[in-house]
């Protein structure tokens, strides 16, 4: 994290890193449950460091990553910093749980696409998309675009295929796809051509930054 000058959680060294298998369905709805037949299995990133403390904010274990510490900054530079921080702790903006003393990452919260109330992390439609033949490597992007007649986000997904594939089979398979997986149907799914999909300089994919260019492109078509 920038805002810390080293980290804040570390798995110890000599040690494994822990797992631990949670409810999937669960942490959609921000709930922390070890049963059921839809269990997933994530890697923790470890305790807090010494000098660093962790909590949830969230009623029933998952929520967003609050922390405090000697080396969490104090504030942005030349901006009011008060929606950062809650009571002295720094919201970080990003989503988890804390179990048996380590720190799990479930994404960041503004990724978070809520559909008719429904939670839906934007990565692991990404992940499922991008696991669906003639869909091109790394390069999907889950949007949520908010529609004002329904009063809810809907899911509008952006992808690259590999030239082998038409259109028409592989948006069948992308929504087979998410509704066996995620039990998601998308709004609209847009296949475009390689290289149109926006990465940041750390090789990241842009999410801002592709929703601008497709938004954008959404309404040149209106």
């Amino acid at each position: 994290m920038a805002e810390t000058v080293f980290a804040v959680s570390q798995t110890r060294p000599g040690s494994p890193a822990r797992r631990c298998q949670v409810s999937a369905r669960g942490l959609l709805d921000h709930r922390l449950e070890f049963t059921g037949d839809d269990c997933i299995t994530l890697q923790g990133n470890g305790p807090p460091i010494d000098g660093m403390a962790v909590r949830i904010d969230g009623p029933d274990g998952v929520g967003e990553i609050l922390v405090r510490g000697d080396c969490v900054f104090d504030g942005y530079f030349k901006r009011d910093s008060a929606g950062s921080f809650s009571d002295g702790w720094y919201r970080t903006g990003d989503l988890g749980f804390l179990y048996e003393g380590d720190l799990y990452i479930l994404g960041r919260q503004k990724d978070l696409i809520i559909l008719l109330g429904k939670n839906f992390y934007a990565h692991e439609i990404e992940q499922a998309v991008g696991e669906v033949d003639g869909v091109k490597a790394g390069r999907v992007v889950a949007l949520g675009i908010f529609n004002d007649a329904i009063g809810s986000e809907e899911c509008h997904i952006v992808l690259e295929r590999t030239a082998v594939v038409a259109d028409r089979p592989l948006r069948l398979a992308v929504k087979s796809r998410l509704l066996d997986l995620l039990g998601l149907v998308p709004k609209k799914i847009s296949i475009v051509e390689q290289g149109w999909l926006i990465k940041s300089t750390s090789g990241k994919m842009s999410r801002a930054d592709n929703s601008e260019k497709y938004r954008s492109e959404q309404q040149e078509r209106a």
